[in-house]
């Protein structure tokens, strides 16, 4: 609702308080939050007969109000207007517009090289989306890939040590041809 109230600490003793009321708040000259915000129709209840003037000639309405909660007090202390302001400044909105405008202009033009034109073009050619939503994309294949060395001697091992595995292991192999042909069945 508000900033502490009073904004700044007043020195009771100025002001001519009578010694003998007893106020709702004693600590009314210390900023603070609000306690309590009372409707109008509460405020006018909780109002009793009684009302001091505590301004002298020429000064501005200070005065207490009897209520049934204690005495209040209310009006301004001192001639002096606050004036409360409040500057913000970002400098992340310089950044924020500059994006702005790059991204209105659009993507500047680049140029790619070979390997990176060739991988734009597959993309086009051969990426697609099914009515699913899903993405199928056929992959690539380099022509141009030197010789991959002697990677046959040890495939052909494998396979050897795969074979005599299945000889000893049925179930091995049946699980292991499930899983090859399910490979198989999606790639069609």
């Amino acid at each position: 609702m508000s900033t502490f109230i009073p904004s700044e600490p007043i020195d009771p003793s100025s002001l001519g308080l009578p010694r003998n009321i007893q106020l709702a708040d004693p600590q009314f000259h210390c900023p603070a939050p609000i306690d309590v915000l009372l409707s109008t129709g509460s405020t006018f209840a909780s109002l009793c007969i009684g009302q001091v003037n505590l301004a002298q000639p020429g000064e501005p309405e200070l005065r207490l109000q009897k209520t049934r909660l204690g005495w209040v007090i209310g009006g301004s202390p001192t001639s002096q207007t606050a004036i409360n302001t409040f500057h913000a400044t970002t400098t992340a909105l310089q950044g924020d517009l500059a994006r702005f405008w790059e991204i209105d202009e659009g993507p500047a033009t680049t140029h790619l090289s070979e390997s990176e034109r060739l991988c734009e073009e597959h993309f086009r050619n051969h990426v697609r989306r099914t009515k699913e939503g899903r993405y199928i994309v056929a992959l690539s294949f380099n022509e141009k890939l030197s010789s991959l060395g002697s990677s046959k001697a040890a495939a052909m091992s494998r396979l050897a040590s795969l074979h005599r595995r299945f000889q000893r292991d049925k179930q091995y192999e049946t699980a292991y041809s499930a899983v090859i042909q399910e490979y198989l069945d999606l790639g069609q």
